[in-house]
Parts: C-alpha cells; sequence; structure tokens
C-alpha cells in the first residue's frame, strides 16, 4: 500500500519539487499543504492527483487534520515571509508537536545550523531554523533534517549579477576564495524522496543538500562560458561590506556569508549523489536555464 506523505510548502519551489517527485515514484501518494487551496498552484497540483489541505502553523487543529494519516511529512518554514525568528519558531514547533501527536513515522524538516552557535553572530533565518531542528530531535520523532545550501535559482532573484557597465556584471557573492555550496532545489525534491525511501538510513541525522561546491570565480567562468558575451565577475566585497547594504535582512545575509567561509558548514555533494546520482551542478543548471538567465542580466 502506498504511504501517505504530507508536504508542507506544496506550491513553492522545496516543497513543489519534492510533489513533483513523490508523484513519479508508485511506493507514495501525496497530500499538499497550502493556505490558499483556490489558487492556480493548488488547482494543478490537483489535477496532478495530490490531495490539497488548507492548514495554518499557527491554527494546530488546522494541522492536526492536515497531518492525521501521515506516514510522513515534510515540513519547512519560512523566515523571509515573516522577518520573525522567535515567530519561525513557534510555527516549527507547532508542526513537530503535531506530528508527534498525530504519530507520523518519518518526519523531515527543511533545517538549517546555528550560526549563532558556531561563530557566535546572530544569523536569525540560519538560527530559527537550528533551533526548531533541535526542538525536533529532542522531541523523540523519527525525524531526518535537510538542508538545502544556497539556492541555484536564486540567480532569477535577488543573487542576480548586477550590472556596472555595457554587457559588464558584478556577483555579488561575498566568498572571496572559499568555496560555496549551491543545490538546484527545483530537483533536490528527489534526494528528499530517497530518505522517505530510506528510513533506517536517515532517521537521526541531518543531510546537507549540494549540487556543486565552487569559488564563486569558477561559477563564474561558467556563466561567462555560456552567456556570452557578457561578462560576470565576482564581487570584491567583504562579508562584513556585504551586512551593511541598505536593504533588509542584508545583515543577517553578510553574516551568513561570513559563516559558510568557516568550516562549520555542513553540505555535502557526494551525499546528495548517493540520494539522486543525477544531482545537476551549477554547469548542468546554466545550460538548462542560459535564457531565463539572460533574460534577468538585461
Amino acid at each position: 500500500m502506498a504511504k501517505l506523505i504530507t508536504v508542507f510548502g506544496a506550491t513553492g519551489t522545496q516543497g513543489g519539487s519534492l510533489v513533483k517527485a513523490l508523484l513519479k515514484d508508485s511506493s507514495f501518494k501525496v497530500r499538499g499543504i497550502t493556505r490558499n487551496v483556490e489558487s492556480e498552484k493548488a488547482k494543478a497540483l490537483i489535477q496532478e492527483g495530490v490531495e490539497m489541505v488548507k492548514a495554518s502553523t499557527e491554527d494546530v487543529a488546522s494541522l492536526e487534520q492536515a497531518m492525521a494519516g501521515s506516514y510522513g511529512v515534510f515540513a519547512m518554514t519560512n523566515y523571509w515571509e515573516l522577518m520573525d525568528q522567535a515567530k519561525e519558531v513557534e510555527m516549527g514547533k507547532n508542526i513537530v508537536d503535531v506530528a508527534k501527536k498525530v504519530g507520523v513515522e518519518h518526519f523531515v524538516f527543511s533545517g538549517l545550523q546555528s550560526v549563532k552557535k558556531a561563530i557566535e553572530k546572530a544569523c536569525p533565518h540560519f538560527d530559527g531554523k537550528a533551533e526548531v531542528e533541535e526542538y525536533m530531535f529532542a522531541s523523540g520523532l523519527s525525524a531526518t533534517s535537510v538542508r538545502y545550501a544556497a539556492f541555484m535559482e536564486n540567480i532569477f532573484t535577488q543573487l542576480a549579477p548586477q550590472k556596472v557597465g555595457d554587457g559588464q556584471y558584478v556577483w555579488n557573492i561575498p566568498m572571496g576564495n572559499k568555496d560555496f555550496d549551491m543545490v538546484y532545489t527545483s530537483r533536490a525534491g528527489l534526494a528528499v524522496t530517497g530518505i522517505f525511501k530510506n528510513p533506517a538510513e536517515y532517521i537521526g541525522k541531518s543531510v546537507g543538500l549540494s549540487g556543486d561546491r565552487k569559488t564563486v570565480s569558477q561559477y563564474c567562468e561558467i556563466l561567462n562560458t555560456h552567456v556570452a558575451p557578457a561578462t560576470v565577475t565576482p564581487t570584491q566585497m567583504t562579508a562584513e561590506e556585504f551586512a551593511k547594504l541598505p536593504f533588509p535582512g542584508a545583515d543577517d545575509l553578510g553574516v551568513m556569508f561570513e559563516f559558510l567561509q568557516t568550516s562549520h558548514p555542513s553540505y555535502s555533494v557526494e551525499d546528495t549523489k548517493k540520494l539522486d546520482p543525477q544531482t545537476i551542478d551549477f554547469e548542468a543548471f546554466v545550460k538548462a536555464n542560459k535564457e531565463k538567465i539572460l533574460a534577468v542580466m538585461k
């Protein structure tokens, strides 16, 4: 009998990728959680055979109904929607508590490491997820944490190269000469599906998902090969200088980049390939999305 996996954020990037992967595997049936079952994305998933359920992480009763009967749950929280670490932690803990109450057998949370504990600097969008992750493992749930590296897709939005001249761009990822892990989130659902298929191997563990690990200069070389005649160069900014940029969350991201330059991050291309042997690296991502990348660089 197919096992029911309930997916939070089913209409988003992380959850949507997992839904897509689960639908291709007859071992599972899929329930998607969304705040708006009337959205076009939700309706499209219903057409594909997903049971879509309305629930809110602030409404425990709705969570109980949403997770009832689930073998597995994939849960995530979105700091950038809230810009409130305490609120994110509260929502994450609500999901954990309800999952334990209704008897979920394999709970997978999109977590992150504690930057505060690692380098003694606050990084709310990491630290909140780390607190939920710690609470989850202490709760007694049979659980796994998946820690996504930087999304390759962010090149379409907040990490788009910035134009500085005719055909000249700077990529503002302040990593110096340190390696930077990236993952093609739209495909990462295949790796998460692998975790659900192998509970004995992954319950109680944290898995760092990464499709590629290179310096920003090396990533720029790949871009320049495929987006010519445009030229992309890495920023000369430090993480500390990035933190002072005048936009909400810059300080948070600056500390994140500082943390990512240390020996603490635990992403693994090898572990990700074990779960998904065809894991997409950055060059394959660029080739597949060349026109979209060029469009944001106009």
